[in-house]
């Protein structure tokens, strides 16, 4: 089993053993992680200052920890929060919101993890559970390894080929995890990528809180989750994970990609008017998605 350090200024690095003996789960999923940064354990009120960056805050009572404007800390910074002792109150500087929110509460017992576009802060919940491989098989009702497949379902790949948009349809009902894999996705014009995610009455086309950036450049919408691109001659690859919040139909992304030789991320969130049932992938405005492989893959 991994067991994250706990000192104060130690590093949380953990590694998978060549036959997979130790996994890490993150709200359900079985994967391996690999992470590296500093650990800092705090037992009162704190502001994350721009050196935190990438760090974890371990917050061992019920506390604050505050932000630094988001404009001095910068686009593209990043760190983590664990509830290990009470619930923790994100605050950021002044009118700036966390998912549109003036605070968020990280519940006792769960993992946050917060992005910086310089203006403000997006960040999605994980329940970050350390369990050995047997145990986390034994947790989800997959058994051995050879047989997980059977209980979830196998990656739809769609290949894009010119459409305005493209999409997965009758996702069943208790999906509480999914994930967006992008393989080379353009688009035929300057416009950004989005996801739209929506119940069987319809997509969801309003009320997103989502911003993607890469270096030097950043984008916000409120039409959809956004992946920056805005460029005709290169494409997307990277995977998106969408993790709803229990008990709602609220559902929060985060994740990485590559576009050319940068390296970007998107955040955001969302609250859908009923069960998620159809995603949706298709241009921020009038494009058409004309070249690469989209997969979606979910557990229940």
């Amino acid at each position: 089993m991994i067991t994250p350090p706990i000192a104060a200024g130690s590093t949380w690095q953990d590694s998978v053993n060549p036959d997979k003996s130790d996994i890490r789960s993150w709200g359900g999923w079985v994967e391996s992680n690999v992470f590296s940064g500093a650990v800092s354990v705090r037992t009162s009120n704190y502001t994350v200052i721009a050196t935190d960056r990438t760090d974890l805050q371990r917050c061992t009572s019920a506390l604050t920890i505050s932000i630094t404007a988001a404009a001095t800390l910068g686009n593209g910074f990043a760190f983590f929060v664990q509830a290990d002792g009470g619930d923790v109150v994100i605050d950021p500087d002044g009118a700036e919101t966390v998912n549109g929110s003036a605070t968020v509460t990280v519940p006792d017992g769960k993992f946050m993890t917060i992005y910086c576009d310089g203006s403000g802060f997006f960040g999605s919940f994980s329940d970050g559970e350390i369990l050995d491989a047997a145990a986390q098989r034994t947790t989800l009702g997959l058994g051995d390894l050879a047989t997980q497949d059977t209980v979830s379902n196998g990656p739809a790949v769609i290949t894009a080929a010119g459409s305005a948009n493209y999409s997965f349809t009758s996702i069943p009902a208790g999906v509480n995890e999914f994930k967006l894999s992008l393989d080379g996705v353009s688009l035929s014009g300057s416009n950004n990528l989005m996801i739209r995610l929506g119940p069987s009455a319809g997509l969801a086309t309003t009320g997103y809180v989502c911003s993607t950036s890469v270096p030097g450049q950043s984008a916000q919408s409120t039409g959809g989750f956004i992946v920056y691109l805005s460029n005709a001659t290169l494409g997307v690859s990277g995977v998106l994970t969408f993790v709803r919040f229990e008990g709602t139909n609220k559902w929060s992304v985060s994740g990485g990609f590559v576009r050319g030789g940068d390296a970007g991320v998107t955040a955001g969130s969302v609250t859908l008017s009923g069960e998620l049932s159809q995603v949706q992938v298709l241009a921020s405005s009038s494009d058409n998605v004309d070249a690469g492989q989209i997969g979606l893959r979910y557990i229940i």
